[in-house]
């Protein structure tokens, strides 16, 4: 084989190897998280992630808008409300530290919520 070869084959394995990790990045934070989510205190309390990207709390006082994965922070969750203040008065909305625990969800400032 001539070198100019040889440089186009390590081209094209590092393009794809790039796209492979890029791709993969982030995207089991924001799978594990698509669901309904039980509150563990209360279980009249949900809060539901679509994979469409919007979310909704269910509760007394309901609140819902869209949501995302921080980039670059597996655990950090940008959830806008767009319910306002009124019905969001328990402040669900907002940027929060997440966890996931095997079935157990938790976020900062909202809750701890089982996957149901």
């Amino acid at each position: 084989m001539n070198s100019k070869k040889i440089k186009v084959i390590i081209t094209v394995v590092l393009i794809v190897g790039l796209c492979f990790l890029t791709a993969c990045g982030g995207k089991g934070s924001s799978s594990a998280i698509v669901g309904t989510w039980i509150s563990t205190e209360a279980e009249e309390i949900k809060i539901i992630f679509n994979s469409d990207g919007t979310w909704q709390y269910v509760a007394a006082a309901d609140a819902h808008g869209t949501w995302k994965i921080t980039e670059g922070k597996d655990n950090e969750i940008q959830m806008p409300s767009e319910t306002g203040l009124g019905q969001d008065m328990l402040h669900v909305g907002g940027v929060h530290q997440f966890s996931i625990d095997g079935n157990i969800l938790t976020i900062e400032g909202v809750g701890e919520f089982e996957k149901e």
